[in-house]
């Protein structure tokens, strides 16, 4: 489908959701209330979100964190490039 072709999340991030797992920046450990933005600061595992076409209905949401060794390669897993914008 065409980019922004689906409803925007809560955050208003389109297309984000059951394409590929996305590859994030965060380590795969303990988090709470207290555990910064950027996630842990060490694991071993690399957080994966958004579910992928070959997983169930309830994996494909921003909140739910998969994991995998960050030097896996599979056909079910992706990331996005974010950049921002300077004007």
């Amino acid at each position: 489908h065409e980019v922004k072709g689906k409803k925007a999340n809560s955050y208003g991030i389109y297309d984000m959701s059951g394409n590929v797992w996305e590859w994030c920046w965060d380590w795969n450990e303990n988090i709470s209330s207290s555990t910064l933005g950027t996630g842990a600061a060490s694991g071993s595992k690399r957080v994966m979100r958004g579910g992928s076409c070959y997983g169930g209905e309830a994996y494909h949401t921003v909140a739910y964190r998969y994991n995998d060794d960050p030097w896996t390669r599979n056909f079910g897993h992706g990331f996005r490039v974010v950049r921002t914008i300077t004007e």
